[in-house]
């Protein structure tokens, strides 16, 4: 049986992956060989981290022969920028103009500067979520000579958060959080849940590192082979006091900080409409220490277990002997796999346009060959039966779309007026709005002039509106319209009576749902002041 192959590629900050994938005209995923090699690199130095990661790829792919000419590449997490946005329901030829324009808006740099792309995550016919994905064009380009002078073709190029949300979902429908830890950035992934959201978090086991460093006053690579001595799950070794206690205040701060992030994410995430919490957390990555799922299981409140593996992945026996589950590349590598040989699968393409071009050119490759051959082999007299019968469906066609051209336009202006008069009815139902709202006060104001004038020798002072908020008996939280009052009265005798008449006609108001709060200074004689606050009605046009 046949098989397509593709070479995927995890390039992170401290480490590179690779794995050759196989799609059998069945359909299954499957893998047949793995590497990884990992380097140490201070955070600051780029250079010598591009420097690390073409050996690390030229070491795996030179070792021994990978029977894939074309490979697919994910961004590190700290180099690629994710963002969902919402815009309005537009025709699908005008969303790329649309995604062109959040990409200007959303990206921190100019477009001719980046490498960008997007998803259409979901569209209800008012808005669309787009995902849109972007990289510097000199990072992209780096990553892909990199990779390229090792032998195979670059002909995709993902996020490594976009790659492992594939993995995830191939795993399971239900509400997840997915935290994948690397050495300069954690990936949080929410998925199942009824909506998508990635968030990128600049923490990761250089955190740990560089507090190591800072704490011992030693070099970022002695700080890293303490790490690795202290917290390595194959074979800790102990340490003296002062580096055990260093190495430990380093992860508990890191651990801190990491379930502070998570908490803070997850509650931008349940403000998004319709989304269900998720019930569990997957962590992975290189920079998952031990016993960091139990302290955040117990931090966060819910269950924290590994990332499990992917059921529907067939892996080689040559294969699963390197395969670390702890490490999550395999979810990463998986996730890129299932994009470039899965049949309809969405991805977020951010190979730069010209290596767009030329792959685009060398997929129409055969189909050219293929016209040629058929032009060869063609008697020429049904070639020119065909020329004739095509010159005159061309000319019937000009006819056609010469007699369509006004009709075009006008649905054009009329697409036009429609957009113009739901603006127009947009503002006239605010100045609405706004003239109920402005009437609402002068009634308001007017009766409670009337209702002073009733008690007589009542002055009011100030008048302050407070929007409070009220809860309801189904939980919901409702924003209230309060009144603070502020005023005098004169004492005549009998302050009792005329406190009570006083009340009583705020009370009647038909404004007023509640009058709360009340406050008296009878300090100056003869003259009473007096504090209080008016619930108003919701019903009351303020």
């Amino acid at each position: 049986m046949s098989r397509i192959r593709i070479l995927a590629l995890d390039c992170g900050a401290s480490h590179v992956a690779a794995g050759l994938f196989s799609r059998s005209a069945a359909g299954w995923l499957r893998l047949e060989r793995y590497a990884r090699e990992e380097f140490t690199v201070e955070p600051a130095d780029d250079s010598r981290w591009r420097y690390e990661l073409q050996g690390a790829v030229e070491t795996m792919l030179r070792r021994e022969p990978w029977r894939a000419a074309e490979c697919v590449i994910s961004v590190p997490g700290h180099l690629a920028l994710t963002k969902l946005v919402k815009t309005p329901s537009v025709d699908r030829e005008k969303r790329p103009r649309v995604a062109q324009f959040e990409a200007s808006q959303n990206i921190p740099y100019p477009l001719e500067e980046v490498s960008w792309g997007y998803l259409e995550m979901a569209d209800d016919g008012v808005d669309s979520e787009l995902l849109l994905g972007a990289a510097r064009l000199t990072v992209i380009e780096s990553l892909c000579t990199a990779v390229q002078a090792a032998g195979p073709l670059v002909v995709g190029c993902e996020p490594a958060n976009i790659a492992l949300w594939r993995a995830v979902s191939r795993r399971t429908q239900e509400p997840v959080l997915t935290v994948k830890i690397g050495a300069r950035s954690t990936q949080l992934v929410f998925t199942g849940g009824g909506g998508v959201h990635l968030r990128t978090l600049a923490l990761g086991g250089n955190t740990i590192t560089a507090a190591i460093a800072e704490k011992l006053q030693t070099d970022f690579t002695q700080a890293e082979a303490l790490k690795q001595q202290m917290l390595g799950r194959n074979a800790p070794v102990d340490g003296d006091a002062i580096t055990r206690d260093s190495v430990q205040a380093a992860v508990d701060d890191f651990t801190e900080r990491l379930q502070l992030e998570i908490q803070r994410s997850r509650l931008a995430y349940l403000r998004e409409p319709g989304v269900v919490p998720p019930g569990k957390i997957w962590v992975c990555g290189g920079g998952v220490t031990t016993g960091l799922p139990a302290r955040l299981s117990a931090k966060l409140g819910m269950p924290v277990e590994m990332l499990p593996a992917d059921s529907s992945l067939k892996i080689d026996a040559a294969a699963a002997r390197g395969v670390d589950a702890g490490a999550g590349d395999l979810a990463v590598l998986t996730g890129l796999a299932g994009g470039a040989l899965e049949a309809n699968a969405r991805v977020l393409d951010l190979l730069p346009p010209e290596q767009r071009e030329a792959r685009q050119r060398r997929q129409r490759l055969p189909w050219w060959i293929a016209i040629a051959a058929l032009l060869v082999l063609l008697p020429a007299p049904l070639l020119l039966k065909q020329q004739a019968v095509r010159a005159a469906q061309l000319s019937e066609a000009a006819g056609l779309s010469a007699q369509i051209r006004p009709l075009r336009h006008l649905v054009d202006a009329n697409v036009d007026n429609l957009t113009r008069l739901g603006e127009l009815n947009e503002r006239i139902a605010a100045f609405e709005d706004l003239t109920a709202r402005r009437h609402g006060w002068v009634a308001l104001l007017t009766d409670l002039q009337e209702r002073f004038a009733g008690v007589e020798d009542v002055w009011l002072d100030s008048l302050e509106p407070v929007v409070g908020e009220t809860e309801t008996e189904s939980g919901e939280v409702t924003s209230q319209l309060e009144l603070a009052l502020t005023g005098r009265f004169l004492d005549s005798g009998d302050a009792d009576a005329k406190v009570r008449a006083l009340f009583k006609a705020l009370q009647e108001s038909p404004f007023v749902l509640a009058v709360n709060r009340e406050r008296f200074d009878p300090s100056r004689p003869g003259l009473m002041r007096f504090q209080v606050t008016l619930r108003i009605k919701p019903e009351a046009a303020l």
